[in-house]
């Protein structure tokens, strides 16, 4: 009888054991959003604007003077801080109706000239770049050729909405396989970027701001 005891007391503590362990160790079944809200936190964090859509112009320089304009958009996607690709397309009205399509990397880095004066939060973005495409029209004998677009420039910060950022930039590149557009051209443009994932909630506490060192 004393053994029948001894073996129902030691069940019963195995139980209680068992039970609390699993209270314990409770196991919450991932879901698809919160699987791809860890993987934008993730990529986010090494991201100062994910994504960027950007209108710009650009022209040729022609016995010193500015000639040749076309207008164009950029779709940059940002992989880390140094690293994007981006798509590109450049039309003209002048020429024949000329486009070019051109796919390009993109290396950058963030710096803070502005600090001796103060501005420590503003931040200009020197960048190079390079790619290939093929002029789709108004290119001549070219048009679905190789060509090839290489250049390096800067961008600075305007201001920031929410995670929204909205910035110009300055390039200077050469155009080459692409008609009577080939050659060295200068670009002025914007840049409209949007912030995903962890680095979203840092950019609210981080906007670059115009005035003396806030």
């Amino acid at each position: 009888m004393k053994r029948t005891i001894i073996t129902l007391a030691a069940v019963a503590a195995l139980g209680l054991s068992l039970k609390a362990q699993t209270e314990t160790n409770v196991i919450v079944a991932p879901t698809i959003v919160g699987g791809l809200e860890q993987i934008a936190d993730a990529f986010g964090s090494q991201m100062p604007t994910n994504f960027v859509v950007g209108p710009y112009a650009s022209c040729a320089i022609e016995n010193n003077k500015l000639a040749n304009w076309t207008v164009g958009l950029a779709e940059c996607y940002n992989f880390n801080k140094n690293v994007g690709v981006l798509l590109a397309e450049d039309y003209s009205l002048d020429n024949n109706k000329f486009l070019l399509i051109t796919g390009q990397i993109m290396l950058k880095t963030e710096i803070h000239p502005l600090t001796f004066l103060g501005w420590s939060n503003f931040v200009a973005v020197p960048f190079g770049f390079a790619g290939v495409g093929t002029p789709i029209a108004g290119a001549g004998a070219a048009n679905g050729d190789l060509a090839s677009v290489a250049g390096a420039g800067a961008a600075i910060n305007l201001f920031s909405v929410k995670d929204w950022q909205v910035g110009a930039m300055g390039a200077y590149a050469n155009w080459s396989g692409a008609g009577a557009a080939s050659g060295n051209r200068i670009y002025f443009g914007l840049g409209v970027g949007k912030t995903f994932g962890g680095q979203a909630k840092a950019a609210k506490a981080a906007r670059y701001k115009w005035s003396g060192g806030v």
